[in-house]
């Protein structure tokens, strides 16, 4: 049945409550919930979508009615896309009180009320349907019947039940009828709890084995005791990565210092590039406030370079294939090697690209000269020893080899020289 998105928050369509019905959704059987809700709003937009899920997936399900009655939540279902008509006609859907569940017996029995849920689910399945899904509106206890005060036993005990069987169940507490202690009670025997538009998983939820024990008071005392011990263990533990963090970036930086490396991340959604300390170092870039963009550093390279890497970051998006430059830095005469690969995220999708960049000026002068001399002889000036390079200028003997080879000059006197040259200049030739 379609849903009119004009109808009340209880379809979940509303945005205030979009988040609640996928978390709705997300539930399966075995699940045990608290709903902790203030409004009749609050208490609809989760449970209304909690059955019609239940109904769309081939659940028999039950609702047991108190603070409303059965008329107000069938015309709530209704609002909330439920074909109530066909559901109810077929078995699929039942909405009952608490004499017919809780108190049917005149007294609250919570083994027997398990009992009752159990045979439910078996017949449930029986039936043909996938399993059962159960909410009720448990302000049906606040009317003094007897045993109503086994309320807390029944809810920890029934923690034993739905691991155990094809079946889910969402107990509904309005915060502004039960009692401060009871609440209390209430989150402490749900794994999940319900509240104001979200589904969480409780902290603070104790599981039946303890919370069937006597003495409960001096087992909260312990608890608080622990909690409190294990909150400062995190606090230290954390403080203690804070420190470990801190040292391995400054690690990781001198470690990009000394091996004249830097590295990068793009992310595709977003479109904006992260850049090591390294990296700014070796392209040139200010640490303080490097490119967001990744095309936006393009820039430092010559345009040759920049073209390169350019196409060779769309082609390795569109393929996934990683890549390896041999990159110019513009104005500077420096080289670098950019590589780079995809990152994926867990369903196999390209969600970005990252790489590292390695200085390469000195290999690179290292490299033979390029210069196409076909007899094998370097053209040097028989005068003044320039050499004539590839592009037709002539240029000193020093800068020609360090260009080349990357190598330093040091100059001092050979002993021919000196006895040439230097005892003439000094009058003791």
């Amino acid at each position: 049945m379609a849903i009119d998105s004009r109808r009340d928050s209880s379809s979940g369509e509303y945005p205030r409550y979009k988040g609640l019905l996928k978390a709705v959704e997300g539930l399966g059987f075995h699940d045990h919930l608290c709903l902790i809700y203030e409004t009749p709003e609050e208490q609809f937009a989760a449970v209304v979508p909690f059955v019609r899920i239940g109904l769309e997936r081939g659940e028999r399900c039950v609702y047991v009615a108190d603070e409303n009655t059965s008329g107000e939540v069938l015309e709530r279902m209704e609002k909330g896309g439920v074909d109530i008509k066909a559901a109810l006609a077929k078995g699929a859907l039942s909405v009952i009180s608490k004499k017919e569940a809780y108190l049917k017996q005149g007294y609250f029995d919570p083994d027997w009320m398990i009992g009752f849920l159990k045979d439910a689910a078996d017949a449930a399945k029986s039936d043909g349907y996938t399993g059962l899904r159960v909410t009720g509106e448990m302000t049906w206890m606040l009317g003094g019947d007897p045993g109503s005060d086994r309320l807390i036993e029944y809810e920890s005990k029934l923690n034993y039940f739905f691991p155990e069987n094809d079946a889910l169940a969402i107990c509904q507490y309005n915060i502004g009828r039960f009692s401060p202690e009871i609440i209390m009670d209430v989150i402490r025997t749900h794994p999940l709890v319900i509240y104001r538009g979200q589904v969480c998983r409780n902290f603070y939820y104790t599981s039946p084995e303890e919370m069937l024990l006597p003495n409960q008071g001096y087992l909260e005392v312990s608890r608080l005791l622990y909690n409190i011990l294990e909150r400062e263990r995190l606090e230290s533990l954390n403080n203690l990565s804070e420190d470990t963090i801190g040292r391995m970036e400054q690690e990781a930086g001198e470690i990009e210092r000394i091996g004249r490396t830097g590295s990068w991340e793009l992310d595709v959604e977003s479109g904006r590039a992260a850049w090591s300390v390294g990296a700014c170092r070796l392209l040139g870039l200010d640490p303080g406030m490097p490119p967001e963009r990744f095309e936006e550093h393009l820039r430092v390279y010559v345009p040759g370079s920049a073209k390169e890497l350019g196409e060779a970051v769309k082609k390795s998006l569109e393929t996934g294939q990683p890549y390896e430059l041999d990159l110019e830095l513009a104005g500077s005469g420096r080289w670098v090697i950019a590589r780079g690969g995809v990152k994926r995220s867990l369903d196999g999708r390209v969600t970005g690209l990252r790489g590292i960049v390695v200085d390469m000026t000195g290999r690179k002068r290292a490299e033979p000269a390029n210069v196409n001399f076909s007899s094998g002889l370097l053209p040097i000036c028989a005068y003044c020893k320039k050499i004539r390079n590839d592009k037709g200028s002539w240029e000193g003997l020093e800068k020609f080899l360090h260009e080349r080879t990357g190598a330093e000059f040091t100059h001092c006197i050979c002993p021919d020289c000196a006895e040439k040259f230097a005892k003439k200049d000094i009058g003791m030739a």
